[in-house]
């Protein structure tokens, strides 16, 4: 119960295609049980050969919502 737990988000994990609302889905699935994320917008190189181009467009749908939200 004294666990804090933090997860990552990307938006092109090992180069897989997901969408917007796939994201949101992840986000959304986990809500629960995590106190704080971080965002990955993985690009190829060699961390990632399979990552391909950045996507930050992925997220910008649940970081809008997000940010109305607290604000």
């Amino acid at each position: 119960p004294h666990v804090i737990v933090l997860a990552g988000l990307s938006t092109n994990p090992s180069g897989q295609h997901v969408t917007s609302a796939q994201f949101t889905s992840a986000y959304m699935a986990v809500r629960p049980d995590v106190n704080g994320y971080w965002l990955n917008i993985p690009a190829q190189g060699t961390a990632c050969p399979r990552c391909g181009t950045p996507q930050p467009k992925v997220a910008v749908p649940l970081l809008r919502t997000l940010a109305r939200s607290a604000g």
